[in-house]
């Protein structure tokens, strides 16, 4: 039974989407130990997805990983919802944060100390990004954007419809061959 209402429209909406963020981990991103399910209970979760009015200015972000452990927290902001209004926009939102909770930063973002600084990736005068091997360099202002077709670029294309990527539609919006790769380097199959 769904909710009623502005928010609760919303909260139906992004409900589905984060299920579908995680079939999309799970199922179009192979060889990697990195499997994703929907639990009910804060105990025994590892990343929890909060939906609420946050009234933040940003549509939803995320904690980063810390200590070996996915980032402890997504956030959606239910008020936010103009670029987000269709499951499949707010599939590749819910996906995007979900990204960054296990270790992916923006590939369309020039990384620098005063940004870290002010989104939590600069700790203690240390800076804890590092490229992943066998993905593009990190954005610069000569190559704004290495991989256009990333879903955890900043700007995330609403224009293109949202998630359309599947088994059967390979190349669709979705994670593109960088983002597997760096997926796979992170949390890689051990046979």
């Amino acid at each position: 039974m769904g909710e009623s209402g502005p928010l609760g429209i919303a909260a139906n909406r992004y409900t589905e989407a984060v299920r579908q963020a995680i079939d999309k981990f799970n199922t179009l991103v192979p060889n990697t130990t990195i499997k994703m399910r929907e639990v009910f209970s804060q105990a025994s979760c590892d990343i929890t997805v909060h939906l609420a009015a946050f009234n933040t200015g940003r549509s939803g972000y995320a904690h980063y990983p810390l200590n070996g452990n996915p980032g402890s927290d997504v956030y959606l902001d239910l008020t936010d919802e103009g670029d987000y209004s269709t499951i499949p926009l707010a599939t590749l939102l819910a996906a995007h944060e979900l990204g960054h909770a296990i270790g992916l930063f923006h590939t369309d973002e020039i990384p620098n100390s005063s940004f870290t600084e002010s989104y939590g990736y600069y700790s203690a005068g240390i800076f804890y990004l590092k490229r992943i091997p066998g993905t593009p360099d990190f954005a610069t202002a000569s190559n704004p954007t290495p991989d256009l077709n990333s879903f955890i670029i900043k700007n995330i294309n609403i224009a293109s419809g949202g998630w359309s990527q599947s088994l059967t539609n390979p190349s669709g919006v979705g994670f593109s061959n960088d983002d597997i790769a760096a997926i796979q380097f992170l949390y890689p199959f051990l046979k």
